[in-house]
């Protein structure tokens, strides 16, 4: 998976006389759900040029999270489909009786999240 980026979205730029003329994102940080676990803070921040054509990037695993935890939306992570374990929790969550559809997708979010 790749791992994001704050700050300027481009970390390759070719100028053409004194142009920009094309930006790219080369440079990022790829990571996998194990370190996920072991660095749930990180984040990969995009450094200013100073004399490359090329934008550094810092990789920070203690990144505070500003709010809370609770604030921030539910986003599904299509990884979550590989873990030996997602079948079972989804199936035994989802197949519980509901009144509604709503609740069944928050029952099975939360089992999911815990």
């Amino acid at each position: 998976m790749d791992a994001g980026y704050v700050g300027n979205k481009f970390t390759w730029t070719r100028h053409l006389h004194g142009r920009v003329t094309l930006q790219e994102r080369l440079n990022r940080l790829l990571h996998n759900m194990e370190m996920v676990e072991y660095f749930p803070n990180l984040r990969v921040a995009t450094l200013t040029i100073v004399y490359s054509d090329h934008n550094s990037i810092l990789i920070n695993t203690n990144w505070d999270i500003p709010g809370e935890k609770e604030k921030r939306p539910f986003r599904f992570e299509a990884s979550w489909l590989t873990h030996e374990d997602f079948n079972k929790i989804f199936s035994t969550t989802w197949d519980k009786k509901k009144y509604s559809l709503v609740e069944a997708v928050e029952e099975t979010k939360q089992a999911i999240i815990d």
